[in-house]
């Protein structure tokens, strides 16, 4: 065995390796990270018991033999935090899979190492100056990361005293030294990146309750199913369903500074198709690349298994990171059921006691710690920073079974669910959300917003729509049983009135360039309208009013066309729509009274 080793291999199980360990190597730590093999795959410790380590290996095990060695880093599982990770696309170990592809040909060979950042200069502007004290969280100096965003370069967590030094005004490279900081006779160097473990969340000052919400532009979401910046969501679908056409439009339209997007055991045709788009897709409100505020990290369903494992956590430590800076972040993850599903794999090769449908015990514990690191906090630091960290993740049930253990527990962490209706999809409609299904316990948090910044009413319109569409529901249940005959005139115009709401609100045409995406003030104007329009039918219903002239009223047709108004003709097109509605009705009232 090499001098150098502190182990050998005496079992291989897939991703997962048995290894002897040398008397020198008693302190083995766990989750120490590990090199194994003669090609240094990365490894992590998992388990010791006497003198055998359990590791999980984040690479492809094939040509692994017993007697081969182990190395030890004496680190944990890190990412890599500095300016240049806008815009880029790494694996779950954070390689960075574009260099690499330009260095390295297609494919990631066993073992490689590359540098996770861009080795390159960045303007850096102090902010600091010298014996000035300063602690965790401060800010030394910025970085002008792209047109967007200004890269703040913290004082990490556990580094404060004084400033001894501070570089000027230039260009500097990321391993350059920008700052001296010293405390009771220890100097600490600074450089514009720094390390942090990916499994333990990155601290700060304080959280505080969500408050703001998270505009996705689709209008099922937003005004029925409301979710708050900093706040917890899941998306729930089976195969078919639209989960990847509405993380297309999350990446493009959320009201965030930055965005992660995770995919996490996907296929590799949606991966790349995502990859593709993101060049093209423009930012609704600056208009610039919305691959200047995002960062992608792609595991697909052929990658290491293990790898996918880490690469949500890699993707929730970035999007600390930037949150630490003051900004709004949404860690976009497509799906928990494959990492779950990583889980169960490596604990079942690891021989670890099953619980339900094999997934691990723990499986609660950890869906728990990562959806514990969003929220909205007070950062670290002297500035009065505040940042948030939203996360919307998918989770993808065999044939959409809600009731499987992922989706049972993750329910029960989030709080709102979002749950994707195969026969709603198949009708064509996107998003295809079952209102029914879903849940979202941010609404009176979210109610002060839209009552103060769009419309007072916004309350009762909201409930109005979901009575009208509750009422939907139970006259579609009697007609599939007797049909139309059974109905009574109100109840039929209540029908045809719930499908106005349906195609003319709920549904959306992510392919439209004005539909894809709705601003709230025209999201409460569009259901004013249809509310609006509902009760002046069932109005002019009981002044006896025929209903054949109501149902061919030609206002039901303008109305639904309203959607692809844009949005700087919607308040005119708004008012003319409301005159035109009640001087309609009070037409028909006049005529048949």
């Amino acid at each position: 065995m090499d001098e150098n080793a502190v182990g050998k291999i005496v079992g291989i199980s897939g991703p997962v390796v048995f290894s002897e360990v040398t008397e020198d190597a008693t302190d083995l730590m766990m989750n120490e990270i590990v090199y194994v093999g003669e090609k240094n795959l990365i490894g992590e410790v998992t388990h010791i018991k006497e003198k055998i380590a359990t590791i999980q290996v984040y690479e492809d095990t094939l040509g692994l033999q017993r007697e081969n060695p182990i190395y030890r880093t004496r680190q944990v599982l890190s990412v890599k935090l500095g300016p240049g990770l806008l815009g880029s696309l790494y694996d779950g170990l954070q390689r960075p899979l574009e260099r690499m592809l330009d260095e390295m040909g297609p494919y990631v060979k066993p073992g490689i190492k590359a540098s996770r950042l861009p080795k390159k200069k960045w303007v850096f502007d102090p902010k600091v100056s010298v014996n000035e004290p300063i602690g965790p969280g401060d800010v030394v100096g910025v970085v002008s990361e792209n047109e967007i965003i200004d890269h703040k370069i913290l004082v990490p967590p556990g580094v404060g005293g004084r400033v001894v030094s501070i570089a000027n005004e230039g260009d500097y490279s990321l391993s350059d030294e920008i700052a001296k900081i010293g405390t009771g006779g220890e100097v600490t160097s600074l450089t514009m990146a720094h390390s942090w473990p990916a499994k333990s969340a990155r601290t700060y000052r304080r959280k505080l309750p969500p408050s703001e919400p998270l505009i996705t532009g689709q209008r099922i979401l937003d005004t029925i199913l409301p979710v708050c910046k900093g706040g917890t969501v899941t998306v729930g679908g089976g195969f078919g369903t639209g989960k990847t056409i509405l993380q297309n439009q999350f990446l493009q339209y959320l009201n965030v500074d930055i965005v992660i997007y995770v995919g996490c055991g996907e296929r590799g045709n949606e991966i790349a198709d995502i990859l593709q788009k993101i060049p093209e897709l423009k930012d609704a409100e600056t208009g610039l690349p919305i691959e200047k505020r995002t960062v992608v990290i792609a595991n697909t369903s052929n990658m290491p298994v293990a790898a996918r494992e880490a690469s949500i956590y890699t993707g929730a430590t970035i999007g600390e990171y930037y949150r630490d800076m003051g900004y709004d972040v949404a860690l976009l993850v497509d799906s928990t059921t494959r990492w779950a599903e990583a889980l169960r794999e490596i604990s079942s090769r690891q021989e670890e006691m099953p619980a339900e449908e094999g997934y691990p015990p723990y499986l609660a514990s950890r869906l728990a710690k990562f959806y514990g690191r969003a929220g909205k906090v007070v950062c670290l630091g002297k500035e009065e920073r505040i940042g948030s960290l939203s996360i919307i993740a998918s989770v993808s049930p065999s044939g959409g079974d809600f009731s499987e253990p992922v989706t049972q527990k993750t329910t029960q962490m989030v709080r709102a669910f979002w749950a994707l209706d195969p026969e709603l999809a198949y009708k064509r409609r996107f998003p295809a959300v079952n209102i029914s299904q879903s849940f979202s316990y941010y609404d009176e948090i979210v109610e002060p917003f839209w009552r103060d910044e769009i419309g007072p009413d916004w309350r009762q319109l909201k409930e109005k729509a979901l009575k009208l569409y509750t009422e939907k529901t139970e006259l579609e249940r009697i007609v599939r049983l007797v049909g139309t005959g059974a109905l009574s005139e109100e109840e039929k115009m209540t029908l045809r009135n719930a499908e106005l709401l349906e195609s003319g609100f709920l549904t959306q045409n992510a392919l439209h360039p004005i539909d894809a995406y709705t601003s709230p003030s025209k999201q409460f104007q569009l259901l004013d309208l249809i509310i609006i329009f509902h009760e002046k039918c069932m109005e002019s219903l009981s002044k006896g009013v025929p209903s054949a002239p109501i149902f061919e009223s030609p206002v039901r047709d303008e109305l639904e066309k309203l959607k692809v108004v844009p949005k700087e003709e919607m308040d005119e097109s708004y008012w003319n729509m409301r005159a035109r509605i009640l001087a309609h009705f009070t037409r028909l009232q006049r005529i048949y009274r």
